[in-house]
Parts: C-alpha cells; structure tokens; sequence
C-alpha cells in the first residue's frame, strides 16, 4: 500500500480540494464519464494540474433516480480504469487516490490493486465487511459519512423539528466508538455530515452554517456540497450549471477549517481557496 501523498501545492490554507471523477452514465452533476477509461486518466491529470492532489473515484452513482449496482457492475467500470491508472507511476506519485464505495467486494479488489489510499463509504462503515476490510489495511484512511439511504431518497429525511447537529455529532460520537472498539484508529477517520444524504435543504444550510460544530469530534472533516439539490432554494441554475453557488460555500468551508472539500469542478474551486486564503490568512 502506498503511503497516502497530500500536496496542497500552491495554496495558502489548511483546506485541499477533492476532485470527483464519476465513472457512471447518470450522475446527477451531468459529469459522468460513462466508463471511459481515458477520459477518466485525462480528468484526473487534469484535475491535479489544477490544483486537486486527492482524486475520488466512484462507479456507482448515489442520484436518487439511479438503480443500485452489485458489487460485479461496479467493479466492471472500476477495474480499467485503476489498471491504467497503476501504469502511470508519475501521476501517482502526485496523487491520493480515494475510492467511493459501499460494496466491500469492491473495495477489497481495488486496495488490493496497491494504489488507493482512502476508502469513501456513503453507509458510514456499518457494514461489518467493510469494518474486516479496514483492519485488514491499516494504512487508509476512512471517510465515514452520514446517510439515512443510499441512493438518497429526497422522502427520507431526518424529521423538520430535528436538529441536524446534534444528531450528527451524537452520530459521529457513536461511529467512531463503535469504530474503535473494532480495532480501527481514530486517527484513520474523516467525517463527512453527508449533505443531500437523509437531509433537506434546510437542513444542509444549517450543516453547512455550523460546520465548525464538527470539529468537536476532533477529526478531520470532509463536505461534498458541489452542484447540489438543495441549492435549488437560492438558484434555478441546474445541476452542473451551479459554479458559483459551489464555489463561495467552499470558501467558506475553508475559512471554517474545513479540510477536505469534494467536488466537481476542481480548477474554480481552487481560485475559490486561494481568495479564502488570501482574506483569511493563518
């Protein structure tokens, strides 16, 4: 296993931009790679050439109209692509690469591979396989996130009068008990509050509003806020069309000691961090 790289190359803030490549024909961003494989490698050089060192790969999409994959669909449009992948030693000297996957099969293949540095689980490690698969790899890392359903399901969500901060934190306090009683380090993990996952656009702004509450879990934190339903409420731009939006909830969550911000369009998210950093310097 490689040791996991992070180059905040050229940026003056302790936050780092988390490019998402999509390898699925229906991703709610319009960004899907449709299982390309050298499209995906050029998006990923082109994602670290403007700025992005950690780069998440996903087969499966998690968009609420889209059909659940086994574990052999997703692993059929994973596998080209981490093959070729493995053969550019440059560009993987260069990059963290995180796999987003809930399947534990899938995952086991693709650390077995010997370039993923980071597993992305959207059920949070509950699934006691995937628990196994972290022992067995003590060297990623982990981002746990929060979700009531996966795929999202906008009629299941955390009740109106719920405070999503509070639940998320009792959440968090839970899941890194439970994870450390099962042999896994603390020090391994990264939260993501999942916004969009079991949570309505009210309750994504008040995450996002309070995101320094999260901090008290003393780990790492990881938003994927990009190109979202929920900033329906302020734009009738649609998916994919939502840069702006994106972008200055970025830097806040950069002037909020954010550090892991995935999302879909790297190099204007970058210009986003570098004015958070200059307006904010440390």
């Amino acid at each position: 296993m490689n040791t996991p790289l992070i180059h905040n190359a050229n940026l003056s803030t302790t936050s780092w931009i988390v490019g998402i490549v999509n390898l699925t024909p229906d991703s709610f961003s319009k960004d899907g790679l449709n299982q390309n494989t050298n499209l995906a490698i050029e998006q990923i050089r082109s994602f670290n050439n403007d700025g992005s060192t950690i780069i998440d790969i996903g087969a499966e999409s998690t968009n609420p109209k889209s059909q659940p994959l086994t574990h052999q669909q997703e692993w059929q449009r994973l596998e080209p692509v981490l093959k070729e992948l493995k053969q550019d030693k440059e560009l993987l000297s260069k990059c963290t690469i995180s796999l987003d996957s809930r399947h534990p099969d899938t995952v086991k293949k693709a650390l077995d591979t010997g370039i993923v540095n980071w597993i992305n689980d959207v059920s949070g490690f509950t699934n006691p396989k995937m628990i196994d698969i972290a022992l067995q790899y003590p060297d990623t890392r982990l981002v746990m996130m929060h979700s009531l359903t996966v795929p999202a399901s906008s009629n299941e969500t955390l009740p109106d009068d719920e405070d999503p901060i509070l639940y998320l934190l009792e959440w968090g306090e839970e899941r890194i008990a439970s994870l450390e009683q099962a042999g896994i380090s603390k020090e391994r993990i990264i939260f993501d509050p999942g916004i969009g996952f079991g949570k309505s656009p009210e309750h994504a702004w008040q995450i996002l509003t309070h995101i320094r509450s999260f901090h008290d879990l003393e780990l790492p934190i990881l938003v994927g806020h990009s190109e979202k339903s929920f900033l329906k409420t302020i734009t009738s731009s649609p998916a994919g069309e939502r840069t702006i939006e994106t972008c200055t909830i970025t830097a806040h969550l950069a002037k909020c000691g954010v550090q892991f911000i995935r999302v879909h369009d790297v190099a204007n998210n970058v210009r986003a961090l570098r004015c958070s950093a200059m307006l904010n310097p440390t």
